[in-house]
């Protein structure tokens, strides 16, 4: 079954056309056919190849008939290519194709050539929380829990009991950034810098952190304490894929 052929390909193997994109179409060199003729003539070369003619009159076509019998001609090439609900007729190299139907959540993406399914991109997010001394020593501390691997990670960080506060981001290339912020007696303290999170109890007194990797099911960041802060430091991550 030829199901890829479009009216005038129909046409044009039809025997003797000699100029598709004229008005008029001569057919073995004597006869002329307006433009609707030759519609005519290709509703019923593709009609030939699909359905059966019902009656013998319809081996000719009135001009009220032609856009019903392409309806009914396009309907037939349908129904030989799809087999199952959510398929999808496209154009492939030289004939008309079916794309079957993708899984439920996949997104249809064009190709160089083609289309095709893939996977769903939604946002996946995981706020997980943590609590640590300052005066902990330096090293490496692993978060998991997360169910995936992160590619970017949001970190709000605070010292309890007191106004001294850090929000931090990451990206999947480990590029940090911070805002740190404290308030002493009357003073209002802010800084950012290339951290993760950063600290001070005093200006002597601080930790910092980098992120070391991005896990299978979390992050491992290298904390830095630098003299003797004190205090409790509560934390919650959103990490984000």
């Amino acid at each position: 079954m030829r199901v890829g052929r479009s009216i005038s390909t129909a046409i044009a193997s039809h025997s003797a056309l000699t100029d598709t994109h004229g008005v008029t179409t001569k057919i073995a060199d004597t006869d002329e056919l307006d433009a609707h003729q030759v519609l005519k003539t290709g509703v019923h070369a593709v009609g030939e190849d699909y359905l059966p003619k019902t009656s013998q009159s319809d081996q000719s076509l009135s001009d009220t008939e032609i856009p019903a019998a392409i309806a009914r001609d396009a309907e037939a090439i349908l129904q030989s290519l799809l087999t199952t609900r959510g398929d999808i007729v496209f154009r492939g190299a030289t004939v008309a194709e079916r794309l079957a139907k993708g899984a439920d959540g996949e997104f249809l993406t064009m190709g160089v050539n083609d289309p095709g399914w893939v996977a769903s991109t939604a946002l996946v997010s995981k706020v997980i929380a943590a609590t640590r001394d300052l005066a902990a020593a330096t090293g490496d501390v692993s978060h998991t829990g997360v169910g995936f691997k992160p590619t970017a990670i949001i970190c709000l960080t605070a010292v309890l009991s007191t106004v001294r506060g850090s929000i931090g981001i990451v990206d999947s290339a480990l590029l940090e950034k911070q805002l740190e912020t404290s308030y002493e007696g009357t003073t209002d303290n802010y800084g950012i810098g290339d951290q993760f999170w950063s600290i001070m109890t005093s200006s002597n007194d601080y930790c910092r952190s980098v992120v070391k990797s991005l896990d299978a099911d979390g992050f491992t960041e290298t904390i830095t304490k630098t003299g003797s802060p004190t205090g409790t430091l509560v934390q919650a991550f959103l990490c984000l894929k």
